[in-house]
């Protein structure tokens, strides 16, 4: 069985060919994207990268980053939106307070 070849946009470019397990590396080293299109030959159309990319790298590809913890071993996230100035969420408390 041949290669899976594709082709990406990367900005306004058109990248490729590359081979899937060049692709897949361009993947884990953050150079290719989640929202990026990605062009399989033989596709009917362009795909999201995350559709395309193998599970497990799709799934890096979309999970949220860790919320950083405190030496003392709690999570605290201040998350800024409309409304209000800022929502401050404390992990040991579970409280939520808007500033």
């Amino acid at each position: 069985m041949q290669p899976k070849i594709l082709y990406y946009v990367q900005g306004e470019e058109q990248e490729g060919p590359v081979e899937q397990s060049e692709f897949e590396g361009l993947v884990s080293e953050g150079t290719i994207e989640a929202g990026i299109l990605v062009w399989q030959e033989g596709g009917a159309n362009w795909q999201l990268c995350a559709e395309v990319a193998a599970p497990a790298r799709a799934t890096a590809l979309m999970a949220p980053e860790p919320i950083p913890q405190k030496a003392d071993g709690r999570h605290e996230v201040t998350v800024q939106g409309r409304g209000c100035s800022a929502i401050h969420v404390n992990s040991t408390s579970g409280n939520l307070v808007a500033r």
